[in-house]
């Protein structure tokens, strides 16, 4: 699939949706959005700062594609606006880092395609590090509105890569959530006094400077996505048990294990299921494409649409 598309971008504002607003507009596509008001003054392009429904109407009426690029905390309330707006032919998708409750969220708003996404990068993404974003396809979206999604990302410049809400949410609940669950409890549980700062090697104070922007910065984010995932228990679960087998005797194993990590494939930044490359325009189709099945409630509905300008790992 190859061409242009109108899209609208709920979240235009944000650290991700203006990013991704300027690489799709420089691609070609026509890009319309929807946010919170700012203050007299602040440059935020062609976007529209209305709360009103009737913005909200303006931005989805010729779009091809709604793109929500809000807090997930947001989602039910931004659906509600959209519900009667969205028309059955347009494809609605998403940014956000946990799948299973948004794609539930989005079902029960939209009787037509959707398909979530996870950019898992930045608001700076670099070429050098391959950024990839993951595509989960919802019970409506045939092969043509995953091929959409796809060449959207790819337009602009991004590697996909096609999976379902289970899957996404469990590796995501092992490589972020899980991350962030115990770099908190660390550093909470390492005493903060005077006492210990003599005792503090390189080995710690790198650690401490790599997780400042996570624990201070976007930990009000990481939040909500993880208390948002519901694999986030079961892995907790998993890494108890490997704290209770270092604690049994069996350091010298989990060591071994984790010291798989830098050995072979792994350690030359590769393993895992390999990414569709980003080629410009074409697309073509998808052989491992896996079909979510997950439906849910229905949001409730508001009279104002709320923006976001939600920050990414």
């Amino acid at each position: 699939m190859s061409g242009s598309f109108s899209i609208a971008i709920f979240g235009h504002a944000g650290r991700m949706g203006a990013m991704l607003a300027a690489r799709l507009r420089a691609a070609g596509h026509e890009v319309r959005g929807v946010d919170l008001p700012r203050p007299v003054g602040h440059d935020v392009g062609t976007a529209s700062l209305s709360l009103e429904r009737n913005a909200c109407a303006d931005a989805v009426r010729n779009a091809a594609v709604v793109l929500l690029c809000v807090p997930v905390s947001a989602y039910q309330d931004v659906l509600g606006v959209l519900q009667p707006l969205l028309r059955p032919t347009q494809l609605l998708m998403d940014i956000g880092s946990v799948k299973t409750l948004p794609l539930r969220w989005m079902e029960a708003a939209h009787q037509g395609p959707i398909v979530g996404t996870h950019p898992l990068f930045g608001p700076n993404p670099s070429a050098s590090d391959n950024p990839t974003a993951a595509l989960v396809p919802g019970a409506r979206a045939a092969e043509a509105d995953l091929a959409m999604a796809r060449a959207l990302f790819q337009s602009a410049g991004f590697a996909t890569f096609t999976t379902t809400a289970e899957e996404h949410d469990r590796a995501v609940a092992y490589v972020q959530c899980l991350n962030f669950l115990t770099s908190a409890a660390y550093f909470a549980a390492v005493p903060h006094s005077e006492a210990i700062t003599p005792f503090l090697t390189p080995s710690f104070r790198r650690r401490l400077a790599e997780q400042r922007k996570l624990l201070t910065e976007d930990a009000p984010m990481f939040r909500v996505f993880t208390e948002a995932n519901p694999q986030v228990s079961g892995v907790l679960d998993h890494f108890r048990a490997m704290l209770r087998e270092a604690e049994s005797g069996g350091l010298e194993r989990l060591t071994a294990q984790a010291a798989g990590w830098y050995s072979g494939n792994w350690s030359r930044g590769g393993g895992g299921r390999a990414p569709h490359p980003p080629p410009h325009p074409g697309v073509g189709k998808n052989p491992h494409r896996n079909k979510d099945k997950t439906r849910g409630g229905r949001p409730k509905v508001v009279d104002e649409c709320e923006g976001g300008s939600p920050r990414r790992p």
